[in-house]
């Protein structure tokens, strides 16, 4: 058989850029903290951030904020009225629960005058880029005069996005009538204009650069008392709005920043703070290289008797099963049943498959029925990831209970005459079980023996906004058959068939041995070792920047 390939998906990295200085150098080693990668600390926080992403991945899925421990944009400072000293911490928040999920890293096709690329980091027309929260510990305070001016934050210096801004005497005012705030502030692109009523609203049109009216939500509280204000926080949110937009969304292109596609780049409030997406390496090796062997995210092994299959799942664990036995021709291991359609009878040794729902982040499982005590009403099961037994009680006169799993509850049935139970697999309501995998993906098994489906949700296919399906068959003689209308350009190297369909997950056929064996990268877990990490390798080739234009035409030209 075949595969298909496209050119290997690159790797690449939102850079975080902040620069203090006139040039940054690259400061030696490196340090990971979870999935970002920053530059180490020396004495102080740096100027620049690098956190690394997958396709489909949000920023905020890798680093929801950074404070001043890693970035000197949001270093702690202090700031001193005449009516108190007042500590001040900043952050940088990349997404907001329930608020605004950022943006995210796509595999798309745009096409360009000169060129066109393969991908784009994204984020909803008009939806907030990030969030600058600054909170004051024991609030900013200022003594009211009779001109309601805040006379006291005259000349206070206030850093916003790692650019220091200064209050402008006499030009800050408070009214107590309306509850309304206006803070007037020097740096960056000129003079700020902040207004919002304090209270817990974010408003829209609050936000003047050079008396220009930029796209951002703003949030201030404060509060008076006698002729005290005390400012508690200030957040601030600029606007994906789009010069220009490429296609339906705000798309940052690879060796961009957003400043360049922003129709108000003022609304960053600092020609020095931009975000870049920065190319570095391949994420495959080139077309020649030798394809990668085993360690897919997910693996499906062949042998003369059965199939055998590992995969994560979110909020799972790593699971390796027998997945399909060849006599007879059934899901599981020919004396246990692998049920994966809900409906089923499922008896004591049987494994089932869970999903919690439809979501992106609904969770997903695979459990082991252990035992049925009829005489004290338990059920017993365990998680074929590994763990011990968990219980749960059923009705002496229904015969009915229900599995509580990762805050979720399974209901169930009891034939005990027969030792066995019937569970609504997937909460919802019948059909064939759908397992979310560790990258949001979802792995589909049957209902017929030996049909496998691997779908991308529409959710993480934003250029597209239909989901993505390929489809395998494992077949008795211990091979597979691939048929997907996904695959992109065939290529066989050094005995193994490689391909990539349109998502940028990576399949491997080892041909040079019998049974088959396929191995899965998705798009990210395919990227993960293969990044550098190391002042030498392939991250050599990022350039850590100004805004100044002659720097990011070098990086442009890299």
């Amino acid at each position: 058989m075949s595969l298909g390939m496209s050119t290997p998906k690159r790797v690449f990295f939102i850079v975080v850029l902040v620069a203090i200085v006139a040039s940054l150098v690259i400061m030696g080693e490196f340090y990971r903290t979870g999935a970002a990668i920053a530059y180490r600390p020396l004495s102080q926080a740096q100027d620049h951030l690098g956190i690394q992403l997958f396709f489909a991945d949000y920023i905020g899925k890798q680093v929801q904020g950074v404070d001043g421990a890693v970035w000197n944009g949001a270093v702690q400072s202090v700031v001193q009225t005449n009516e108190g000293r007042t500590d001040v911490y900043p952050s940088l928040q990349f997404w907001v629960p329930g608020e605004f999920n950022g943006g995210r890293l796509v595999f798309k096709q745009i096409k360009m005058p000169t060129y066109t690329a393969n991908a784009a980091l994204t984020w909803p027309l008009n939806t907030p880029l990030l969030q600058y929260k600054i909170v004051f510990s024991s609030g900013l305070q200022s003594k009211l005069d009779n001109n309601n001016v805040l006379e006291d934050l005259r000349d206070r210096k206030l850093r916003i996005l790692g650019t220091i801004f200064t209050f402008l005497s006499g030009q800050s005012t408070y009214n107590p009538g309306t509850n309304r705030i206006s803070l007037r502030l020097m740096g960056g692109y000129g003079t700020i204009d902040f207004t919002d009523v304090c209270d817990n609203q974010f408003t829209t049109g609050g936000v003047r650069v050079n008396g220009k009216s930029v796209d951002a939500h703003l949030r201030i509280l404060c509060s008076q008392i006698n002729n005290i204000v005390r400012i508690e926080s200030i957040e601030y949110r600029p606007l994906a709005t789009a010069a220009a937009a490429i296609t339906n969304d705000f798309d940052v292109l690879p060796k961009h920043g957003i400043q360049e596609y922003m129709l108000y780049p003022e609304a960053l409030l600092s020609p020095e703070f931009n975000l870049f997406l920065a190319q570095v390496g391949s994420g495959g090796g080139a077309a020649t290289s030798s394809a990668p062997s085993g360690g897919g995210d997910i693996v499906f092994d062949g042998t003369r008797k059965q199939w055998r299959a590992q995969f994560s799942l979110l909020r799972g664990g790593r699971y390796k099963i027998d997945l399909l036995s060849n006599s007879p021709y059934n899901w599981g291991d020919g004396d246990r049943t692998f049920v994966v359609t809900e409906g089923n009878w499922i008896n004591v040794q049987d494994y089932f498959a869970l999903s919690a729902g439809n979501g992106l982040n609904d969770p997903s499982w695979i459990y082991m029925l252990s035992k049925i005590d009829t005489q004290n009403k338990k059920v017993y099961w365990r998680d074929m990831a590994g763990g011990g037994n968990k219980e749960a009680r059923y009705d002496a006169g229904t015969k009915k209970g229900s599995m509580n799993i990762g805050g979720y509850s399974f209901d169930f049935d009891v034939d005990e005459a027969n030792k066995r139970i019937k569970v609504d697999q997937n909460l919802g309501g019948g059909g064939t079980v759908e397992l979310r995998t560790s990258n949001r993906l979802l792995l589909k098994f049957g209902p017929a023996p030996g049909d496998v489906q691997l779908e991308v949700p529409a959710e993480l296919r934003q250029e597209q906004f239909v989901p993505l399906i390929d489809n395998f068959k494992l077949l008795k003689d211990a091979t597979i058959q691939v048929t997907s209308p996904n695959m992109l350009d065939d290529i066989s190297v050094e005995g193994r068939e490689r391909g990539s369909d349109q998502f940028g997950n990576m399949f491997v056929l080892d041909t040079a041995r019998k049974p088959d064996n396929l191995n899965i990268f998705s798009s990210g877990a395919q990227a993960a070792p293969q990044v550098a990490v190391s002042a030498g390798g392939q991250t050599a080739g990022i350039l850590l920047l100004t805004d100044a234009q002659s720097d990011l035409k070098a990086m442009q030209n890299s």
